[in-house]
């Protein structure tokens, strides 16, 4: 298992994607992060895409200057698939994100 952090220091005010787990791997979100990068006050909205669907994960949520939210404990995840998106967007391009995410490479046999 692989485990990596992906740090988004601009999160944009239109939908985009930040993560995509790669073909034959399954990955868990473990963590979200997110923080306001001035002294205005951000709002992020944080999804997972499953081809066309989108579901929110994360959404109207205020972050002053100065304070954080991380999202998911030690025992809480998503499971992601091979090609689900993790996506994001702000009120302004005043948010910061970091992701975290733990890999596993699916192995087939050819027996």
């Amino acid at each position: 298992m692989k485990r990596r952090s992906i740090l988004v220091p601009v999160v944009t005010t239109s939908a985009a994607t930040y993560y995509t787990a790669p073909a034959n791997t399954r990955a868990r979100l473990v963590m979200l992060h997110a923080a306001p990068t001035t002294g205005t006050t951000t709002t992020p909205t944080l999804g997972i895409k499953v081809g066309s669907d989108t579901t929110t994960i994360v959404s109207a949520v205020s972050l002053a200057a100065g304070n954080s939210a991380t999202y998911f404990s030690n025992t809480e995840y998503v499971m992601l698939e091979a090609g689900t998106l993790v996506v994001a967007h702000s009120n302004n391009t005043a948010c910061s994100l970091i992701i975290t995410v733990e890999e596993e490479t699916s192995v087939a046999s050819t027996f």
